[in-house]
């Protein structure tokens, strides 16, 4: 392997994920979504993808949004424990997307706007226990309960790892072969450092398995890497709320930031990638 070739790879792709870069290709997107809501779509479908840089995630970039059939669906993979504010995250997504589509004097006209039916599905493949399937409202975070509040929004979550939503693994393969993907990585991102050797092995037992074979071809061990790295931010972060930095925002990004480079350094991840995945000095770094 072209060490610094893949680096260099690595560091222009961080801020996308594996997630991304495996969904953003239409032919997957159309699978998923048929197995999702029982349609029967095929490539020619018109889908238009409707992604918002910068609004909500900072970091990685792990969720998708596009628009068929006029629907509006936000997809997100979440990895790290389930984030209970998911129904209020989306409702500043969807409320930015609604801002973008009109103008400010469209919102005074006597015409109706007509809106794409939004649907909102968090793919999560992380470590912790949950159900196959839940529901998230935003209801549920009012202060006064009431029976039929004005403003209601609804946060499907499919539990995607090995074992769980066996129904919707079952009727999309491309999920199946990710979440089995996932599996493979976690086994050994947590056995210890991620170096060349052990990212053969991963592509190894991915080919003998018939997972991902086309992407795999394409991105293997650059997928491979940023999936690891993925994972060590997501790890990073739960280690940040466990000790308790709570102070403030930006002082909570930031030390999840060190946190972050510190594990990646203990993985043997070169000094120039940190750099660029958490915005430290590699100077900054070395004392870590």
């Amino acid at each position: 392997m072209n060490t610094e070739k893949n680096e260099d790879t690595l560091v222009r792709n961080y801020k996308d994920s594996v997630f991304r870069m495996l969904f953003n290709e239409k032919k997957n997107l159309i699978e998923l979504y048929n197995a999702l809501f029982d349609a029967d779509y095929d490539e020619d479908t018109p889908l238009e993808f409707e992604t918002i840089e910068e609004v909500l995630f900072k970091t990685i970039k792990n969720d998708i949004a596009f628009t068929i059939e006029d629907r509006y669906i936000v997809l997100v993979e979440h990895q790290s424990t389930i984030n209970e504010n998911m129904a209020v995250r989306d409702l500043v997504y969807f409320s930015t997307i609604i801002q973008n589509m009109f103008s400010n004097k469209d919102f005074y006209r006597r015409k109706a706007l007509i809106l794409p039916n939004p649907f909102f599905i968090v793919l999560y493949n992380g470590t912790e226990e949950l159900p196959d399937f839940e529901t998230i409202r935003l209801s549920d975070q009012y202060r006064l309960e009431e029976e039929n509040p004005a403003l209601q929004l609804t946060v499907k979550v499919y539990n995607v790892n090995e074992g769980s939503a066996t129904e919707l693994l079952n009727k999309c393969k491309i999920l199946w072969e990710y979440s089995r993907f996932v599996a493979i990585v976690r086994k050994y991102a947590e056995e210890g450092t991620m170096n060349n050797e052990v990212v053969q092995k991963i592509l190894k037992e991915c080919r003998e398995e018939g997972i991902l074979t086309e992407f795999l071809d394409k991105h293997g061990e650059e997928a491979v890497n940023m999936l690891f790295l993925e994972m060590t931010e997501e790890e990073a972060r739960e280690l940040s709320k466990e000790d308790g930095f709570s102070e403030g925002f930006d002082e909570g990004i930031q030390e999840g930031m060190r946190l972050t480079a510190q594990k990646m350094k203990q993985k043997g991840i070169d000094l120039a990638v940190i750099a660029e995945c958490t915005g430290l000095s590699e100077q900054e770094i070395e004392t870590l």
